[in-house]
């Protein structure tokens, strides 16, 4: 088992920390790995501890390779008007009223890579199982919003697509396509309109498309807010529990079958044993082949293998299996937060069943649902700095009866098309859901987001609230540890008269936080009618829930932003004053102008005037910083001056003008910071 630890954590410091460039990154693993095999030939106590060592090395070098290799091959500059030929290799679904769907390419210079693709129109629509060619342009895609929030970037690059297109010319449908990927995802599309079509006026459609086939495009954003509110979104894309049970069925089943129709050659466990891995991978790839089902997967070629073997090892020892091999097969998952929630799940259920395996079944139920919700809450506060309160009753009701009754029912019968029963069950689904709709409305448990010392000590301290150890005020001790994780403090006091102005970048709308010693202020700028408050979500409520601020004691925005203000509120961050032209509060002064869409603010402190807008000019002398949220107007006077700081968060349409700014050699300014390509950025002012 150490073997494999090791292996994992030598792939998983490789993914966070690939500084080797991968033909190096290559040279070592192959060097280790030969040296591995020396080390088993002269095997004593010094060359084993040595083997451990080459182990890790091996398995940090293959992640440096694989991470390297691929941001190799990543796009880094936009190409127009280019000839592809492929097909869709997902379900396509709308997104801010444009088609999405990703294009695997199979020819020329980019043979085999991935593109996600975006186009409008019905008619232009594209089938699965088909080849198509398309005339587009790439863009290289950039990293996402800031590090409190959703990383779009990170998460593409880890799903392997390098580009992405807006598709403006009608596609050429080209012959058929019998590929493997092509297949399989025709037969989830084919389930996915079957389900569409069974189930258009059901209230819980989206979710029960999701249980069955992995995918999410049917589910609202309201739909959602319950879901992460009790604390179930997990159940929301396949989970690994239905695989499980459902291939535990189908082996069942398969067995008995052989016993009325007995093979002479092939035993009949091991013909069941080949069966429900061919089954299970079949249920895996329908499902999008997630994590959860990933890690079931190869949990279920583990047993049948050490059946077939006449084998046994302990379920850790599976699990600790199968994550090594996650791992060596997809190293990029370790940026999927399913990937921690899952291990760290039902690695804690097999804990509990490994050392509670002789206690009765009440006992062993309560420290399993104590131990399940426990293991959730430093995972949750890390992520998002919240965690639902309502979670553990949410899931006492969902995993059993949503989970382990309800999907492996709804699989079985989507893919045969039964439909009166796919009916009746998308109605006990809709019931099951009044008891999670109900819980929903219990509030969410806010704070500061932790550090990672403070998530490590918590489960450690859970570790050892349900380790049997026999020593006084272990119970005391290890609700100390757990309890840890809610004292974390920002380190963020500013003085009397300090300014803390960060910027988000943000290709169509643009925002800034305001800190001073005692107040916050929240400036929004947009020249579109994009809606606003999704994108508001992902890209600045993350960065307030993480810093626990729960109140904005003053709003600056250049047009109407009503909706929005009440869905912060909804949020439970509170909205003191809105769009005032003068405030003052410790000691510092913001007056705000505005001429039409166009605004401006000017923030003064003891010894600095900074602007903050979207390039409306300012009669204000002698500015120090200026942050331009999203240019409106042209930009030229910015180089009558000398600044500190000059930061720019750029959108497509003034990028040619902002680059002129940032490169004209008139500019004087210490620093000047396209934030375009930036997460956020963050500059305190006297």
């Amino acid at each position: 088992m150490l073997t494999y630890i090791i292996l994992s954590l030598g792939i998983i410091f490789g993914a966070y920390h690939h500084i080797i460039p991968y033909q190096i990154a290559g040279s070592i693993f192959i060097l280790s790995t030969l040296s591995i095999f020396l080390c088993k030939k002269y095997a004593n106590p010094k060359t084993n501890l040595i083997k451990l060592g080459l182990i890790f090395i091996c398995g940090y070098s293959y992640s440096t390779f694989r991470f390297d290799y691929r941001a190799s091959e990543q796009l880094t500059q936009s190409i127009s008007q280019i000839n592809l030929n492929g097909y869709v290799n997902s379900p396509t679904q709308i997104k801010n009223d444009f088609y999405q769907t990703i294009f695997h390419i199979t020819d020329g210079k980019f043979k085999g890579k991935d593109i996600i693709l975006y186009y409008n129109g019905e008619s232009n629509t594209m089938q699965p199982t088909y080849n198509y060619k398309i005339k587009a342009s790439l863009q290289a895609i950039k990293s996402g919003y800031n590090e409190e929030g959703f990383d779009n970037g990170q998460y593409l690059f880890a799903k392997n697509i390098f580009a992405k297109s807006y598709l403006k010319i009608k596609p050429q449908k080209l012959d058929k396509n019998y590929s493997f990927n092509s297949i399989v995802n025709g037969i989830r599309v084919s389930i996915i309109q079957y389900l569409n079509q069974t189930l258009a006026s059901q209230k819980y459609s989206g979710l029960f498309i999701a249980m069955v086939t992995g995918y999410q495009g049917e589910i609202s954003t309201q739909e959602w807010d319950i879901y992460r509110q009790t604390g179930i979104s997990h159940l929301v894309s396949v989970s690994g529990l239905p695989l499980g049970i459902i291939t535990i069925s189908f082996a069942f089943i398969f067995n008995l079958l052989c016993k009325v129709f007995p093979t002479s050659k092939i035993p009949r466990q091991v013909l069941t044993a080949y069966a429900s891995i061919i089954f299970a991978a079949f249920y895996a790839f329908i499902s999008g082949f997630g994590i959860p089902t990933q890690r079931v997967l190869f949990m279920i070629i583990i047993a049948s293998y050490m059946l077939i073997n006449r084998n046994h090892i302990s379920l850790m020892y599976k699990l600790i299996i199968s994550l090594s091999l996650v791992l060596l097969f997809d190293p990029f998952a370790i940026f999927s937060i399913g990937f921690w929630f899952s291990y760290i799940l039902i690695a804690t259920m097999f804990i509990v069943t490994t050392l509670y395996s002789k206690s009765n079944t009440l006992k062993l139920w309560f420290i399993m649902q104590l131990a399940v919700a426990l293991s959730t809450i430093p995972l949750s506060l890390y992520y998002f700095s919240s965690t639902s309160i309502s979670s553990p009753l949410a899931n006492l009701w969902a995993i059993p009866i949503i989970g382990n009754i309800l999907t492996p029912l709804m699989f079985i019968c989507s893919i045969l098309h039964i439909t009166p029963i796919v009916t009746l069950l998308c109605y006990l689904l809709n019931y099951a859901m009044v008891a999670i709709e109900i819980l929903s409305d219990i509030p969410m448990y806010w704070q500061t987001k932790p550090n990672l010392a403070n998530v490590l000590l918590s489960y450690l301290g859970i570790i050892l609230l349900i380790t049997p150890l026999p020593f006084r005020g272990k119970n005391i001790f290890a609700g100390l540890l757990i309890i840890s994780i809610i004292f974390s403090y920002q380190k963020n006091k500013l003085s009397n008269g300090q300014a803390s102005i960060t910027l988000f970048s943000n290709q169509n709308i643009g925002y800034a936080i305001i800190t001073t010693q005692n107040q916050y202020s929240l400036v929004i700028n947009r020249n579109n009618n994009e809606n606003i408050n999704k994108n508001f979500a992902s890209v600045v409520l993350p960065y307030l829930h993480a810093k626990n601020i729960n109140k904005i004691d003053h709003f600056f925005s250049n047009q109407n932003e009503s909706a929005l203000i009440k869905d912060i509120i909804n949020n439970n961050i509170e909205i003191i004053n809105i769009n005032k032209s003068l405030v003052k509060f410790d000691d510092i002064q913001i007056a705000k102008t505005q001429n039409g869409k166009a605004m401006s603010l000017q923030v003064k402190t003891k010894l600095n005037t900074s602007y903050i807008g979207n390039c409306l000019k300012t009669d204000t002398q002698d500015l120090n910083n200026i942050f331009i949220l999203m240019p409106q107007k042209s930009c030229q006077w910015v180089l009558d001056g000398k600044y500190d700081n000059l930061i720019i968060n750029t959108d497509y349409e003034h990028k040619h003008e902002v680059d002129f700014i940032l490169n004209n050699l008139s500019l004087d300014a210490e620093n000047a910071e396209n934030l375009y390509q930036a997460n956020s950025t963050s500059i305190i002012i006297n």
